[in-house]
């Protein structure tokens, strides 16, 4: 565990370096150019100088997570640090002024190359140079620097890597150890994720929840059919991360729903090409195209601020065909962020591992059968790789939209999970789940 923890500093060491000149607790904070991240601030500012009573949350508009159409401190991990800090500025005046989104930001990267080191060592043990190359890659992955850059605004998002490492680590504790402190973390990270974004929120329980049918699913094969003991767990941890979540809005002041604003049908303004397109809620905005592993990011001085997601990568200067700005209009935040790294990663990954499986099943390096045979196996078994591998892919699913986008040109017509599930008002934003 120490040795983990040690390792996971190196890439936030590295990390730290973006913001050496406004570094926590130095009194100075960088230049804020977007109205997002002045409006976070902004809404902080009051908020640490209210009295410390119940609700948490009471100025009109500042409770969270959902205040309003407008309440910024739902944008992300404001709610969770702003409470603690909060806290703190009642007796120390310092934390009144504490610009924290560069603490908040080196924590982040700090536990989430701690929880992959964490992962890593859930399927096999792992020499410290693979610990480290782990903590490294995981921690610095593109996605989070793209969230954390100037091409972003609102950096507080990343948060969103660890509070899924974090969801992805307790769920085999909770199915494989069978050990009830995991469980009712796990049931605790919900309401956690209360206080992080409402995406994330539906985001983290569908996670658990998907991961709960599966178990479920391949019981049903099982002889005698019983109830599986890691089905239990999940269902209670669910069960506890629903009640302490409506504890906590209680207490930050939110005694009701969400509300969204100018409700329409996701069926209306399919066609249309004005700003939140799909119904007016998102249903084109804020979506992954089909094709995100393998888009690469492109900056010109021509390109929209929204479609410059990063700096130009070598697999667009090389003349890759796939690339952001391409994509359609609203297709931003962090879904064009892969670039040259991940996919040529990916390619030596999929290679070195096909050669290795090749030599364990008898064949010839490069002669791979054994593929189409364990894939045609059926093998009813719960297996850590399998229960990660279908909620967070049931979650891409669901970060489509319930306008389908491939290579950025729009399918109005296809059917997606999310336009089935946008027939109940409260899941219509349920997309762009981090």
């Amino acid at each position: 565990m120490l040795v983990d923890l040690l390792l996971a500093l190196a890439p936030t060491a590295l990390f730290s370096l973006r913001w050496i000149t406004c570094l926590p607790f130095t009194g100075r904070m960088p230049l804020i150019q977007d109205h997002d991240s002045l409006m976070a601030w902004g809404s902080y500012s009051i908020y640490s100088r209210e009295p410390l009573g119940f609700p948490l949350g009471a100025v009109n508009g500042l409770s969270f997570p959902y205040g309003g159409e407008y309440d910024l401190l739902s944008r992300g991990p404001i709610a969770l640090f702003a409470v603690l800090f909060k806290a703190l500025a009642s007796g120390f005046s310092l934390f009144q002024d504490f610009y924290y989104f560069p603490f908040v930001e080196i924590c982040c990267v700090f536990l989430t190359g701690f929880l992959a080191i964490r992962l890593l060592n859930r399927f096999f043990e792992a020499p410290v140079s693979s610990r480290l190359l782990t903590a490294t890659v995981v921690a610095l992955t593109p996605g989070l620097l793209f969230r954390s850059s100037e091409y972003y605004g609102l950096t507080l998002f990343v948060v969103h890597y660890p509070i899924y490492l974090g969801a992805a680590l307790l769920l085999l504790r909770t199915v494989f150890d069978r050990d009830l402190v995991s469980t009712l973390a796990l049931g605790a990270l919900i309401a956690v994720a209360l206080l992080v974004d409402h995406y994330v929120l539906f985001g983290v329980a569908v996670f658990i929840g998907t991961a709960a049918l599966l178990v479920g699913f391949l019981n049903l094969f099982r002889r005698p059919f019983e109830i599986e003991p890691a089905l239990r767990r999940l269902t209670i941890a669910l069960i506890v991360g629903l009640a302490a979540s409506g504890a906590a809005s209680t207490a930050l002041g939110n005694f009701g729903t969400p509300e969204i604003a100018r409700p329409r049908s996701p069926l209306e303004g399919r066609l249309g090409t004005e700003w939140g397109y799909g119904g007016g809620l998102g249903g084109g905005f804020h979506v992954a195209d089909l094709l995100v592993p393998v888009i690469s990011p492109v900056d010109r001085e021509d390109l929209a601020v929204f479609k410059r997601h990063g700096p130009t990568s070598l697999l667009t200067r090389l003349g890759w065909p796939l690339t952001a700005d391409k994509l359609g209009d609203g297709q931003y935040e962090a879904f064009a962020f892969m670039g040259s790294v991940p996919v040529l990663l990916g390619l030596i990954l999929s290679l070195f591992g096909a050669v290795v499986c090749a030599r364990r099943m008898g064949y010839r390096a490069g002669s791979i059968p054994f593929l189409l045979k364990s894939t045609l196996r059926p093998r009813m078994r719960v297996t850590p790789g399998r229960l990660l591998f279908l909620p967070a892919f049931t979650l891409f699913v669901i970060s489509l939209g319930y306008i389908l986008h491939v290579g950025g040109h729009r399918f109005n017509t296809l059917i997606t999970p999310s336009l089935v599930l946008s027939i109940f008002p409260n899941f219509t934003l349920a997309r762009a789940l981090g």
